[in-house]
């Protein structure tokens, strides 16, 4: 185990997954339901970004698919797409928001 791994600090923390900040790469992990990914800080901030542009539209962005209503993420993986349900969708997005907030904090206080 390298040394770097010690170096991971937790953004925020909730019942659907975590967002913590690996400080040697400066790359934000995320975890949620069985997604677990590592993006640069400029993907995680776009990606926040998505998510509200979604949730601002919500009505128009829910789909019928065989398990229930759903709303559908696109990936820059051609043929891999997120799904949630609207309480899944709004519970990974509130952790998002949480941590986007705790980042920004940590930078206006330059805690790293």
């Amino acid at each position: 185990m390298s040394d770097c791994n010690k170096y991971i600090k937790t953004l925020h923390k909730s019942k659907v997954g975590y967002v913590a900040r690996h400080v040697c790469e400066n790359k934000i992990i995320l975890s949620f339901g069985n997604i677990f990914c590592t993006i640069s800080e400029k993907g995680f901030i776009n990606l926040c970004a998505a998510l509200n542009e979604i949730s601002n539209d919500i009505e128009n962005r829910i789909n019928d698919m065989i398990d229930g209503e759903k709303v559908i993420l696109s990936t820059p993986v051609k043929y891999i797409n997120l799904t949630f349900s609207q309480d899944e969708f709004y519970a990974v997005q509130d952790l998002l928001e949480q941590a986007k907030l705790s980042l920004e904090i940590e930078k206006h206080f330059s805690l790293s």
